[in-house]
């Protein structure tokens, strides 16, 4: 069980890798790329277990991760970082952001400059 645990564990981060800034993630897509039933993809319960989350959090999450960095290195506008990331919307995106970090991508932006202008520290992750 161990050995197949890990291999799922395996394909899923490489799922992950291969697709993160698709828009499209759902859990069919998911058990294309296992070759599996969607309705018995295997990964879904040891993945959860693993990385303490469902498949669109974990996904989620590594989205963000990388649209933090875009906001705070680069002035690409927050649609295109947004878009670039995988985000199927502005929308959904900024819902997303604001549950994790308790602001909006744009006031993040505003509070990274303003705190890089007087030298403090930026909004905790």
């Amino acid at each position: 069980m161990a050995k197949n645990l890990s291999n799922t564990i395996l394909m899923f981060i490489n799922f992950i890798i291969l697709c993160i800034f698709c828009p499209i993630y759902d859990m069919s897509f998911l058990a294309y790329f296992l070759c599996t039933d969607h309705n018995k993809v295997v990964g879904q319960n040891e993945a959860k277990e693993t990385f303490h989350c469902n498949f669109s959090k974990y996904v989620n999450g590594v989205r963000l991760n990388y649209a933090v960095a875009a906001l705070e290195n680069t002035m690409d506008s927050i649609t295109n970082i947004c878009l670039d990331c995988g985000f199927e919307s502005q929308r959904t995106f900024n819902r997303v952001f604001k549950d994790r970090y308790k602001i909006t991508p744009r006031e993040y932006r505003k509070r990274m400059e303003h705190n890089n202008r007087n030298g403090s520290l930026g909004v905790r992750r």
